[in-house]
């Protein structure tokens, strides 16, 4: 909570932007439930607010439209992943192919202990509000977990054509492979699952730095 500035009206121990704020995240937590429960299709407007316990009008208060909610969601797990990420690479040894496990252990982790997020993952590509998002900001993720494993001289001077087709093959593969076992599509088990990932992200900058 914030402290209020001497001249803000507080109301029950909260200003204005606090209660916005807490608004806010009602409305959101009220979106990811009615996802885990019934898809992407399931958040509406008015469906929010009543799982919020909130008046319609609040919803325009935080967001826009529909479209605004779902990049909303969509903004906040990426940050949740970005930040597992971090956590995960500071805590690693500092060799370039343990950051890069770390970083695919600690998305693993996170689709493991929130399938809501697997879900929201593998629906925004088909979401017409959400396509464009999700095809610009999953892309960046893998870049930058790609990007470990990256000699910085070669990447200077690397194609950059060839650098973002590259990006697309990883972005495609570790999404449908995360996806594909969040709803079990196979039997393997979580180390072999996360030394493949890291194999084929290694595989391939390693064969692409090969070719200077």
């Amino acid at each position: 909570m914030s402290t209020p500035d001497a001249g803000v009206a507080v109301y029950r121990g909260q200003t204005l932007d606090d209660r916005i704020d807490e608004r806010r995240k009602q409305l959101l937590d009220a979106a990811f439930t009615l996802l885990a429960h019934g898809g992407i299709t399931a958040i509406t407007m008015r469906a929010v607010a009543r799982q919020a316990s909130l008046s319609p009008r609040y919803f325009y208060e935080s967001f826009a439209d529909r479209s605004a909610l779902l990049a909303a969601m969509f903004e906040q797990t990426m940050v949740a992943f970005a930040q597992a990420v971090s956590t995960a690479i500071q805590a690693s040894a500092t060799d370039p192919l343990s950051q890069t496990k770390a970083a695919i252990a600690a998305v693993t982790e996170l689709l493991d202990s929130d399938p809501t997020i697997a879900r929201l993952l593998q629906e925004s590509l088909a979401e017409d509000a959400l396509r464009d998002t999700a095809s610009a900001a999953i892309p960046r993720f893998i870049e930058m977990t790609a990007g470990l494993l990256i000699d910085d001289a070669w990447y200077r001077t690397a194609d950059p054509i060839k650098m973002r087709l590259d990006i697309s093959a990883l972005t495609g593969s570790l999404t449908r492979l995360f996806i594909d076992r969040s709803e079990r599509r196979f039997d393997v088990s979580r180390d072999d699952f996360i030394d493949y990932c890291t194999g084929l992200i290694a595989d391939l900058v390693q064969r692409r730095q090969s070719r200077r």
